[in-house]
């Protein structure tokens, strides 16, 4: 696919259990608002990813390692192309679906997303941004992962990672994963609905990824990195 690209955004939307009702539609508010500005601009790209959603199996593409049924509850409610109305119909219409969020797995899930985008994506024009955004209330389970890989790819793809995290008061977001993120990398963290305006600071010198080694992520999945 020939073409080139200003942004890259690949969204981790939160539908799970630990969610409530008022939080889903705020991060849902964020969502449209974010998709919105950006729906008129041809050069401008998306993609969502459910996190929570019930009795939803895993996705990989064939280069990112196929399918791995150890990670559930994952759906894609888009893949990476051009923003269109059919995209904000199907984020207002979401609902929470109850099922268990994992962090991690959704980032993984949204970086074999951007491999395969980039992988097929012919452009000499360098995107401005590749962010990937977890919208979320930080309340998902908490379980030990290691993140140094994870954050090696994204530093070299140029990713920049953020998190919108839904508060009903002020205060510290205290998720270990989401802290950890924050040190290992240079990952920003917002409060909604206060930041619902923020941006992470876009990354310079951007490069259209040109993937030429593997990184392992887990035993069972891999995806190439570029230099």
């Amino acid at each position: 696919m020939a073409g080139k690209a200003k942004e890259i955004n690949i969204v981790i939307l939160d539908v799970g259990r630990q969610m409530k009702e008022e939080e889903l539609a705020i991060g849902k508010k964020f969502l449209s608002e974010f998709l919105r500005e950006r729906i008129f601009d041809p050069d401008m790209y998306a993609g969502v990813v459910l996190i929570g959603a019930r009795g939803a199996k895993s996705f990989f593409s064939k280069e990112g390692g196929g399918d791995f049924e150890g990670y559930g509850n994952i759906r894609m409610l888009e893949n990476v192309r051009k923003i269109s109305s059919r995209l904000l119909e199907s984020v207002s219409n979401l609902n929470l679906e109850q099922g268990n969020s994992n962090y991690v797995d959704g980032m993984v899930v949204g970086l074999d997303l951007l491999h395969s985008f980039l992988d097929g994506f012919n452009s000499k024009v360098k995107p401005k941004a590749i962010r990937l955004i977890l919208v979320s209330n930080g309340r998902a389970a908490e379980e030990e992962e290691e993140l140094s890989e994870l954050c090696a790819v994204m530093r070299h793809r140029s990713v920049a990672f953020s998190a919108y995290i839904v508060k009903e008061q002020e205060g510290l977001v205290s998720h270990p994963l989401l802290q950890t993120l924050m040190e290992e990398s240079d990952a920003k963290l917002f409060l909604l609905p206060r930041d619902a305006r923020a941006l992470h600071p876009e990354p310079r010198n951007t490069q259209v990824a040109t993937f030429n080694s593997t990184w392992r992520l887990t035993a069972n999945l891999s995806l190439k990195v570029c230099h």
